[in-house]
């Protein structure tokens, strides 16, 4: 194996190059813009999974599939606060649509899905590949640790849930 054939493998991909797009917006309003640029830290793609039993026969266990998908369907971006909490604001609308516990009202599921996007991109910043997380719903939303100690910005953790993973 040659140097020469290595470098000429190409690029690769890098970890840090991508982007999360609400094409739909926000389902309550909001700068869906803005929370995109506020996105930070890193993405962890959901692990696909087929769903498997097993047959035991005469002392053996025998792994099989079946035709079913048994992937969790969620996943989980962090997104840094502005001064004014504008980006908590937006976000925070979205999650009591989906369900309010001080009045115990939720919109309909087509009011509070859209799809979410992830890209990765190449080193002149197009997108490579997309992931696009259609019916997507806010359904965790967790602020940062207050910490007296750290010039840190506020985050929140953001967990959705989704209906399909279309890629291309």
């Amino acid at each position: 194996m040659s140097i020469d054939r290595i470098l000429h493998l190409g690029d690769d991909a890098h970890l840090n190059q991508f982007q999360v797009i609400f094409p739909a917006g926000i389902p309550t309003g909001g700068d869906a813009e803005t929370i995109s640029l506020r996105t930070q830290g890193s993405f962890t793609m959901p692990q696909e999974v087929i769903y498997k039993y097993e047959i035991d026969f005469r002392g053996a266990k025998i792994p099989k599939t079946g035709r079913k998908e048994d992937t969790d369907k969620t996943f989980t971006i962090t997104v840094r606060v502005d001064q004014q909490w504008k980006v908590y604001d937006d976000l925070k609308r979205w999650h009591r649509a989906c369900y309010d516990p001080s009045t115990n009202v939720a919109l309909p599921e087509v009011n509070t899905r859209v799809p979410v996007v992830i890209q990765w991109l190449d080193g002149n910043n197009k997108a490579v590949k997309t992931f696009t997380f259609m019916f997507s719903k806010l359904t965790e939303f967790k602020v940062s640790d207050a910490d007296q100690s750290t010039g840190d910005p506020v985050t929140l953790e953001l967990t959705f849930i989704y209906g399909r993973l279309d890629v291309s």
